[in-house]
């Protein structure tokens, strides 16, 4: 058993045998690459547009403008209660958020200047 690793060994030495300098060029030719990156795009461009019309065209996105439901304005009232004020379709409420949920406080009209307090149940 000895022999053939003695063997194995001592033809391991022959495939340093270059000196620093001497072997072979490991570059790449830069058309290689190029043509590389441009396969790649290609691929991606390809891919987005197969998921665009799978998805309907979900994948366009829609201005903040064109939103119902908009974050007004949010203040702490200590380390476990916020108010919030929420925007949906022109009109504003305020909010209560804490660790059990989410309350309505109040609506707030923004056309009458005045705000309205909702009765809870």
């Amino acid at each position: 058993m000895a022999v053939p690793a003695v063997l194995f060994f001592g033809c391991a030495g022959s495939a340093f045998a270059q000196h620093l300098g001497q072997g072979m060029d490991d570059g790449l030719p830069a058309w290689r690459i190029v043509l590389t990156l441009l396969f790649c795009l290609a691929v991606a461009i390809a891919a987005a547009l197969v998921l665009t019309r799978r998805m309907g065209g979900a994948l366009v996105f829609r201005s903040r403008t064109s939103q119902r439901l908009q974050m007004v304005e949010c203040l702490r009232m200590g380390s476990q209660v916020t108010l919030c004020i929420v925007a949906c379709d022109g009109e504003d409420l305020l909010m209560s958020v804490s660790q059990d949920g989410a309350s309505l406080v109040r609506s707030l009209r923004p056309s009458s200047g005045a705000p309205q307090a909702i009765e809870q149940p």
